[in-house]
C-alpha cells in the first residue's frame, strides 16, 4: 500500500537515528504542532471546513493600496530599468524560423493532466493511461517526410538524438513539433516507465544560457531539432 509522505519522512528520520526531531505518530500530531500558539485547533476546521483569519472580508484597504514604485503607481516606463540600461519596449523582431524542408522544427513542450511533473509515470494506473510521450507533428509535413501516425522517428539536436513515437495531427503549426515532458526515466527500478518516451530536456542545449528579458527564465522554445523517419 502507498504510504503518506509524512509517514515516510518520519520513519526515515527514526531509522537514521534522528527520530527525536520528528516525534509524530499521526498526521494529527503534525497538525497540532503546526497550530501551536495560533489559537486554532483541529476541531475548529471540523465545524465548517475552514477558519477565518480576519474579522473583515478585506485584509487591507484597497483605497490605501500603493505600489512599491517611485510614483506609487503602476509604471509602464521604469526609471530603474533605464538607469540599469535594461532594454524594454523593444521593437518586435521576427524570430529565426526552422527549415522544415530539411526536416528542421521548433521544439515546444508542455505538461499533461495525467501526470504530475516527473513523479507519477511509474504509477500503475496512470502509466496505463499514458506510458510514454509522443511527438506531435503536422499532418501535411509528416506526409512530405513519409511519416505516418504511430511511426517512430529520430529527433536530434546539436548534441543529442533519440527515438520517439509520432502523433500526426492537423492541430499543430507546421514549423513546430510538440511533446509532453517528464518521460524517459533512467532509473531501472521504476520498471513501468524505465526508458519509455523521450526527455525533452536533453534536446535543449543552450536554452538556459539565454534569458527572456523581463521574465528571467530560460528561452525554452527557441531550440530547433531535426526529425527523420527511422
Amino acid at each position: 500500500d502507498t504510504k503518506p509522505r509524512w509517514w515516510i519522512f518520519t520513519e526515515l528520520c527514526k531509522r537514521m537515528g534522528f527520530g527525536q526531531y520528528v516525534p509524530y505518530e499521526s498526521i494529527e500530531d503534525i497538525w497540532n504542532y503546526q497550530l501551536q500558539d495560533t489559537g486554532i485547533k483541529i476541531e475548529d476546521f471540523d465545524k465548517k471546513g475552514f477558519i477565518p483569519l480576519c474579522n473583515e472580508p478585506l485584509i487591507y484597504s484597497r483605497d490605501e493600496l500603493k505600489f512599491k514604485t517611485p510614483s506609487g503607481k503602476i509604471e509602464i516606463v521604469s526609471n530603474k530599468m533605464e538607469e540599469r540600461e535594461v532594454p524594454f519596449f523593444i521593437p518586435y523582431e521576427e524570430p529565426e524560423r526552422p527549415n522544415i524542408e530539411k526536416g528542421e522544427f521548433r521544439l515546444i513542450f508542455g505538461r499533461v493532466a495525467v501526470h504530475t511533473h516527473v513523479r507519477t509515470q511509474n504509477n500503475p494506473i496512470l502509466n496505463k493511461i499514458l506510458s510514454e510521450n509522443e511527438l506531435w507533428i503536422n499532418e501535411s509535413i509528416a506526409k512530405k517526410l513519409g511519416i505516418k501516425d504511430g511511426d517512430y522517428v529520430e529527433i536530434s539536436s546539436e548534441d543529442y538524438s533519440g527515438k520517439i513515437k509520432t502523433k500526426v495531427t492537423p492541430f499543430i503549426h507546421p514549423e513546430c513539433v510538440f511533446m509532453y515532458r517528464g518521460f524517459q526515466n533512467d532509473i531501472p527500478w521504476l520498471k513501468r516507465c524505465y526508458g519509455k518516451g523521450l526527455n525533452e530536456g536533453r534536446l535543449l542545449k543552450g536554452a538556459f544560457e539565454k534569458f527572456g528579458k523581463g521574465s528571467h527564465t530560460g528561452v525554452l522554445f527557441e531550440n530547433f531539432v531535426k526529425v527523420r523517419k527511422v
